[in-house]
């Protein structure tokens, strides 16, 4: 079994086995006031109702249960009376009436078809109906925030005449041919619940919407070739909304895909990927797909995508090959800051100079002298000094070679670079330190 989700003591339970979303009977009726959905009244549903109609929570799965006082809507005055009945035994939950059961019934069936919408099939890739589409209608077109997804929304989808360019008539169909094509999950007769839930859950997004026009979209190689000449901050923002979702992000977590951080990406390898990745005809019989490249990576359409938003993908791409670039607050080509300061306090060897801190991870040493004596390993020492503990410069990090040579330094000017596995809060001094 993949994932259980079961509701006790209702008509209608969800549950993800072996790819397949079953719809069942469950213990007994849907009670009026259970918001949660949980089969019982008590404060959780005053919380879980209050939570929604403030804080963007989940709704109740129908209207009929969150009428607790049985007006015909539902609002505070609904959380205030259940409060009552709860606790000072104030009023009562009249039972749902036939109708009002088949409705919440109904919005059982669409919330599980909601959660079959974001849940991968076990059977399939690994990917869900939510990595490409959103359910934002596609006569919305590119959001200006958000993620950027490869197909278009879906909140609108039930409402089309056809799909696919006008070879699907069927909605069930449509929803198969995604499965097919880029799940590689097997399909489903139209009756099977998983589907009838996925289509009651799409018909309950265009819930209000008359007609929405058929869509297409164009398979179209690359416009350009060679380097970017992209922005790289722009880039930085459409890649968190275009391709972190399953590439990750600057911590790789939760990834789906292969890291772009570990592989060196040309331009056009990028270009390619983008407008051509996908299912063809070789792997898919009769689809769609001529031109793509036969891999499972969903590919960008020119309506989903401008070319040069993928120039700025890749032209982040190029900056983020240092790590430290990597966040979009480190992209911007700005000069570096000065971050600490400081002078050389002389010992031996006629250590003297100033030594600073900058903001791209380099010690940079100015006015420097030292008379180049010393035993092997005369080093750069960074370390986190403490007047209690003479030993603690033991346990700092060196970040040059071998600074011993024939003739002194005379107030020349060298710079170091700090590992990455060193943060400005290890060290507070720098020391030219005999090993």
């Amino acid at each position: 079994m993949a994932s259980r989700s079961v509701r006790v003591g209702v008509l209608t339970i969800c549950l993800l086995f072996v790819g397949t979303l079953v719809v069942a009977s469950g213990e007994g009726p849907t009670h009026r006031g259970d918001m949660n959905d949980s089969g019982e009244v008590d404060i959780s549903d005053v919380i879980y109702f209050l939570q929604f109609l403030f804080r963007g929570g989940d709704a109740p799965i129908c209207v009929p249960v969150a009428d607790a006082n049985s007006d015909g809507g539902a609002d505070i005055g609904d959380a205030v009376y259940l409060l009552g009945v709860i606790f000072r035994g104030q009023g009562s939950l009249e039972p749902l009436d036939a109708d009002e059961s088949a409705a919440c019934d109904q919005g059982r069936v669409v919330r599980c078809g909601e959660e079959s919408f974001s849940t991968p099939d076990p059977l399939g890739n690994g990917f869900a109906c939510a990595h490409c589409h959103g359910t934002e209608p596609a006569s919305a077109g590119i959001l200006s925030d958000g993620p950027v997804l490869p197909g278009h929304g879906l909140g609108d989808a039930a409402a089309r005449a056809s799909w696919f360019g006008g070879e699907i008539l069927e909605l069930s169909d449509a929803i198969n041919r995604c499965r097919s094509d880029w799940m590689a999950a097997p399909p489903l007769a139209s009756e099977e619940p998983v589907i009838v839930a996925q289509v009651a859950f799409l018909e309950a997004l265009a819930s209000g919407i008359d007609s929405a026009p058929s869509l297409g979209f164009d398979i179209v190689p690359p416009a350009a070739t060679g380097s970017s000449e992209g922005d790289p901050v722009a880039g930085c923002e459409m890649f968190a909304r275009a391709c972190e979702g399953c590439h990750g992000g600057p911590s790789e977590a939760n990834a789906i895909a292969p890291s772009l951080w570990t592989r060196p990406l040309s331009a056009d390898a990028v270009r390619r990927q983008i407008r051509l990745s996908g299912p063809t005809t070789d792997t898919v019989p009769d689809t769609l797909y001529n031109g793509l490249l036969g891999n499972r990576m969903p590919f960008w359409s020119a309506q989903r995508l401008g070319d040069a938003q993928i120039d700025d993908i890749i032209a982040y791409l190029g900056v983020a090959a240092d790590p430290a670039r990597r966040p979009c607050d480190q992209v911007e080509d700005r000069p570096p800051t000065l971050e600490r300061v400081g002078t050389f306090f002389t010992y031996l060897h006629g250590v003297r100079g100033t030594v600073e801190q900058w903001s791209d991870r380099r010690i940079r040493l100015r006015s420097f002298y030292f008379d180049g004596e010393g035993p092997e390993d005369v080093v750069v020492w960074l370390y986190d000094k403490n007047p209690r503990d003479f030993h603690a410069i033991l346990r700092g990090i060196p970040i040059s070679e071998h600074l011993g040579r024939p003739e002194p330094y005379r107030g020349v000017e060298l710079e170091f670079e700090i590992p990455e596995s060193v943060q400005s809060g290890d060290y507070d001094t720098v020391s030219i330190w005999c090993t």
